[in-house]
């Protein structure tokens, strides 16, 4: 479904992805794990046109993708969801979620997508009133996932969904998003949480420096020497 080739993406002198290649198919979790600055988000954003890669390809669904405009690909069924939700306080839960569909949506499609992220989410039919700095942390993160539903996207980027939220919450969050996936639904997961996000992947990719270290099934990398030293604090 997706393909980056060599990606390189900088902010003036600082290189933050250098060369870069990963590929995301049909149906599969894809977790991108690595330290903080490795270049995950900025992976993220060169895919949906925030950032324009520097060099490299970017392929989605064949389409040569890098470079064209975030609201171009996001029409084209890539939906992000960023790192700290931005989700807008002094709105309701329901204005936020109306936001998250295209301009180009037919009211009743938006309003059969509202349907949706509520039956996924029933705390936020039950919220659906209330302005959305009345909810706790795993009920934002839940309104900034239910928003990116309402693009109805063919390919969802989570960016590090479980920061902040409580264990349980956590737990929560991502059961629902491998219940996205049993619905069919493509997922690349940014996440800190590497244990978890190992635990519902199918395969991974570890990145340090804006660079590729190791990849494969995510199962495997669980038993990686290095994954378990570095990120889950255990001997192999």
């Amino acid at each position: 479904m997706l393909e980056t080739r060599d990606i390189r993406v900088a902010y003036g002198q600082v290189v933050a992805v250098s060369g870069l290649s990963l590929r995301i198919g049909q149906g599969e979790i894809v977790a991108l794990i690595g330290p903080n600055g490795a270049g995950k988000t900025s992976t993220m954003m060169a895919i949906g046109g925030v950032v324009p890669p520097q060099s490299g390809a970017v392929l989605f669904e064949g389409e040569h993708i890098e470079g064209a405009a975030s609201h171009y690909i996001y029409r084209r069924g890539i939906v992000q969801v960023p790192e700290g939700r931005m989700i807008f306080s002094d709105m309701t839960v329901r204005e936020n979620l109306l936001l998250g569909a295209d301009a180009l949506t037919q009211p009743a499609d938006a309003e059969e997508t509202l349907a949706d992220v509520f039956s996924l989410f029933p705390v936020l039919k039950e919220r659906f009133r209330s302005r959305a700095d009345t909810l706790s942390g795993g009920q934002l993160q839940m309104l900034a996932i239910g928003r990116g539903l309402m693009g109805r996207p063919k390919l969802f980027m989570l960016d590090e969904p479980s920061l902040g939220l409580a264990p349980k919450i956590v737990d929560e969050v991502f059961e629902r998003i491998t219940g996205l996936n049993d619905r069919g639904m493509t997922i690349l997961l940014v996440e800190q949480n590497v244990r978890m996000a190992l635990q519902i992947a199918h395969r991974a990719y570890l990145i340090e420096a804006g660079a590729l270290i190791e990849e494969g099934e995510a199962k495997e990398l669980l038993k990686s020497e290095r994954i378990l030293e570095s990120y889950l604090g255990t001997a192999a």
